[in-house]
């Protein structure tokens, strides 16, 4: 790295040393925020080559992850990069070691279990743009992946077989076989974003889109100030991640406008810009947010639904025999863009 560049090199490192496979997921379990912040905003201080492949590290991190918590810190680096950027940038990243297939599988796979209102909405309105784009789509064309567990429904004599069996196999200290369907890995993506929509649907109005709790979950990649996106600028020998111009216009249009995300950015310093706000004891607040926070998930969910269902015939019909039969008259709702049906026991 570049002799004048002593604290981002050391940065370099510490995130070399979270992505090591040697390292334990407890230990790694932040490093998505440490790897996008580099990627984002140290590209004037990095050579191009050190860009890819850290993103690289990543996507092979990733796919060997075991604990929820890093595989939602590094999927958020991707999804964030790819909401911001588009997608092909990634892919490009990816696929040039091998990863989109498993980064992309993890992806799909463990959406519905990340925690955080910020870090889900990012992740599926990413997901959604995977699924809207050629390039990932042609990419992914020819995986598979596991779906759903597979039920028994043999008769009761053989159910009471496989019990012994895997009372047997148990007692040996062997762990149970369990079966899966295999799908493509779009029906499977589309699939985990119709039960994201089912749960955001369901909850009560009077929750809103956020809980108390959303500007400590947002914090990871929500909190932004009006620097934070400068000095990416295309630097860095050509950083395919460095700030898109249109992502930069909606910033700045949230910090002159009258937003509802002007608050609750983190600290900042009053530089005549007229971005800044001042708490009872003079501390000086800013007002920018990610943009996210301005859009509405569900209105995004159906919107990504309702141009499925004009777009993609095939997919809709493979994505509507994998849903369970209780799924099915919202996702059928959705992908004709209409509301959802009420939930049974709503009134």
């Amino acid at each position: 790295l570049p002799d004048g560049s002593p604290g981002v090199s050391a940065l370099v490192r510490a995130a070399e040393a979270l992505l090591d496979p040697a390292q334990s997921d407890v230990a790694a379990e932040y490093a998505g925020k440490l790897v996008l912040a580099l990627v984002t905003q140290a590209a004037d201080a990095l050579p191009a080559d050190v860009l890819p492949a850290m993103l690289q590290a990543a996507g092979a991190r990733l796919a060997s992850a075991r604990l929820s918590g890093l595989t939602q810190s590094l999927t958020c680096v991707f999804a964030s990069l790819v909401v911001s950027h588009g997608a092909e940038a990634v892919v490009d990243v990816l696929a040039a070691a091998d990863l989109l297939a498993p980064v992309a599988s993890k992806w799909a796979g463990n959406l519905l279990e990340f925690e955080g209102a910020f870090d889900r909405k990012l992740c599926y309105v990413g997901l959604m743009t995977l699924l809207r784009s050629p390039a990932a789509m042609a990419a992914l064309a020819d995986v598979v992946v596991d779906g759903d567990e597979i039920e028994d429904e043999a008769p009761a004599a053989a159910d009471d077989g496989r019990r012994r069996s895997a009372r047997l196999a148990s007692q040996r200290g062997e762990a149970p076989v369990k079966r899966f369907q295999k799908l493509p890995w779009a029906v499977k993506a589309a699939q985990a974003l119709a039960r994201m929509l089912a749960e955001e649907t369901a909850r009560p109005e009077e929750w809103g889109e956020y809980d108390e709790d959303d500007d400590d979950d947002g914090g990871d990649f929500g909190g932004y100030d009006d620097g934070d996106f400068g000095g990416g600028g295309g630097g860095g020998g050509g950083n395919p991640f460095a700030p898109a111009e249109d992502y930069m216009a909606l910033l700045s249009d949230a910090v002159d406008g009258d937003s509802p995300f002007h608050d609750q950015g983190g600290w900042d310093t009053d530089d005549g810009d007229g971005d800044a706000e001042y708490d009872d004891d003079g501390y000086v607040f800013a007002k920018t947010r990610h943009p996210l926070y301005a859009v509405s998930g569900v209105d995004e969910l159906r919107g990504f639904f309702a141009w499925l269902g004009g777009a993609d015939a095939d997919l809709c019909g493979r994505l509507l025999e994998a849903l369970q039969p209780y799924e099915r008259d919202a996702a059928q709702s959705a992908l004709r863009g209409e509301a959802a049906p009420a939930a049974h026991g709503d009134e």
